[in-house]
């Protein structure tokens, strides 16, 4: 998988469940007038959707093939970085974590629930969100030297390894043996210097809790209308919980995505890493880091509204055995060990 991929699975805990099959209901995208991107199983009603486009000109006549040559060049980095070949896990996961923080419900609600998020939290939507922020985000240049960086022999060994770990499932005894292993033999100094460098570099704890907040973020806000007054959170106060989960739980998760990194390229040569981390530490790697994660949030977060939205009305808050109240992120699977 790619650097900012590698952050995102150990965020979700991919590869602990299977990839879903994408659901056969028609996709609509339409943009607000805020710019916010929504994809959804219905058309956009008359207050969504947006102004109809005025007619083209003769100078955007080759705009559609400008965009579809920049879309090429995206997909096939999205591609050769592991992205694409994982997504399915990543979106799985997303779902898993959904659910985990709108709490228990019972079955008949939980299972519409699970049919809302099945609509929504889709692995083609969630890739076509990526690939359109990332082309937002685009540079020419440090995207060029991004994928010679994946075609390279290190780049490509590196990648699949993470890509195999991304679909493997029952890993857990695995990890539990390699961390009692660690505890028996620590890591040379150099080894979790490298390490340590690359978690840094690819924002993998920073990242991992911006997911979480996304999806707290949004059920908070779907919410909170249906809360009794003196239970609600204006905008600021809500951004404020979600800075105190955040730093109540960075620790945790940041042990673990270093725990996770010496476990996936356990059997990666000092050089190699060394490599990989002068990649992530380099122009195009913070690009790619920035541009990815970026995406990847932003993408999360507009999913998340929309999936929201939708359950609030579909079943109301006071069925919720949580009661909608607001509360600590789910921690991924691997915080066990």
């Amino acid at each position: 998988m790619t650097r900012i991929t590698r952050t995102l699975l150990i965020a979700l805990g991919a590869g602990l469940l299977a990839g879903g099959t994408p659901a056969d209901a028609a996709t609509y995208r339409w943009v607000d007038d805020n710019g916010v991107v929504t994809y959804s199983d219905r058309p956009p009603q008359p207050r969504e959707a947006p102004p109809a486009p005025a007619a083209a000109s003769a100078a955007d006549a080759t705009a559609p093939g400008a965009v579809a040559a920049d879309r090429a060049t995206i997909d096939e980095l999205l591609d050769v970085s592991g992205l694409k070949r994982q997504l399915a896990p990543i979106t799985t996961r997303i779902r898993s974590e959904f659910h985990a923080q709108h709490g228990q419900l019972a079955a008949r609600d939980l299972a519409r629930a699970e049919q809302i998020t099945a609509r929504h939290v889709r692995t083609e939507t969630v890739y076509g969100l990526i690939a359109e922020g990332v082309g937002k985000r685009s540079d020419a240049a440090k995207l060029a030297a991004a994928l010679a960086w994946y075609r390279s022999p290190v780049g490509r060994r590196i990648t699949e390894l993470e890509v195999a770990f991304s679909r493997s499932s029952g890993t857990e005894r695995e990890i539990e043996r390699y961390v009692g292993r660690l505890q028996q033999s620590p890591p040379a100094r150099e080894r979790l210097a490298l390490v340590q460098r690359l978690d840094a570099a690819g924002r993998a704890t920073e990242t991992s809790l911006d997911v979480s907040m996304a999806i707290i973020r949004s059920l908070a806000s779907a919410v909170d209308p249906y809360l009794p007054a003196e239970r609600r959170l204006s905008r600021s106060q809500l951004e404020s919980r979600i800075r105190q989960v955040r730093a109540q739980v960075f620790e945790q998760v940041r042990r673990l995505s270093f725990v996770m990194m010496l476990f996936i390229y356990r059997d990666v040569s000092d050089a190699d890493l060394a490599r990989y981390v002068a990649f992530a530490e380099s122009e195009p790697g913070q690009w790619y880091v920035s541009a990815v994660s970026g995406a990847f949030v932003d993408a999360v977060g507009g999913i998340a509204r929309g999936a929201a939205t939708d359950l609030v009305r579909a079943v109301p808050p006071e069925r919720w055995q949580q009661g909608g109240g607001f509360k600590k992120p789910a921690l991924p699977k691997e915080t066990a060990l």
